[in-house]
């Protein structure tokens, strides 16, 4: 192909510089049979327990995970969805604006503080470090 003919770029995607985090998935009845819709007259029909919360709670989390994908690639994202089982605050208009501005400058390094003798390591008493050094002679 000539190179007039090449096709132009896809623009850049506009990745976030702060990402938004989503908590790990945590179904919150583990210890409990929590039953929806049809499932507890399933139950006393037939005596089994489905895991339908479960089910539907893991797939709206799923659907949460895909939605801050999105988000966080920079790709066109849908309103975030009211979801009926899993408890999770969508992000605010004012935190999506702020994931693309750019992040605050690292603050600069104190400069070293300067060498000074220490009080102790004067040498007008005479000290001698042969001193601190324990007798070849002495017997513990």
């Amino acid at each position: 192909m000539k190179l007039d003919e090449l096709p132009a770029p896809p623009p850049a995607k506009k990745v976030p510089l702060r990402p938004l985090k989503l908590p790990e998935f945590h179904y919150p009845y583990a210890d409990e049979w929590y039953p929806i819709e049809d499932g507890a007259a399933h139950y006393e029909e037939t005596g089994e327990m489905r895991t339908t919360h479960y089910v539907a709670y893991s797939a709206e989390y799923d659907a949460v995970a895909q939605w801050t994908a999105l988000v966080n690639a920079g790709l066109p994202y849908p309103a975030f969805p009211q979801w009926k089982y899993f408890k999770f605050k969508p992000p605010s208009k004012e935190l999506l604006e702020q994931l693309h501005l750019p992040l605050p400058p690292k603050p600069k390094p104190s400069p070293p503080e300067p060498w000074a003798s220490k009080p102790w390591a004067t040498h007008d008493d005479e000290y001698d470090p042969a001193d601190c050094m324990p007798d070849p002679h002495d017997e513990y």
